[in-house]
């Protein structure tokens, strides 16, 4: 889950995640200088597409859906 781009992830998927974990498992970060998280220098779109694709391959998922709003749409379209 691919986050709005102010607030955080709890923000933007608090409530639908819940019931979607009832058939799913959920993976809803903060991307960097979101919600909690730190800024790093020259972010861009394909940079936040490429931490996701990143942390994925780390939790070894065999089929994934990916879904975003807003500024998580943008990434999930990278």
């Amino acid at each position: 889950m691919l986050r709005a781009a102010w607030g955080d992830a709890e923000m933007s998927w608090g409530g639908v995640w819940n019931e979607l974990a009832r058939l799913f498992t959920i993976s809803a970060l903060d991307l960097p200088g979101c919600g909690r998280s730190l800024a790093v220098p020259k972010s861009s779109l394909s940079y936040m597409a490429k931490l996701q694709i990143d942390l994925l391959a780390t939790l070894a998922m065999e089929k994934i859906i990916v879904v975003g709003n807003s500024f998580g749409a943008a990434v999930a379209t990278q």
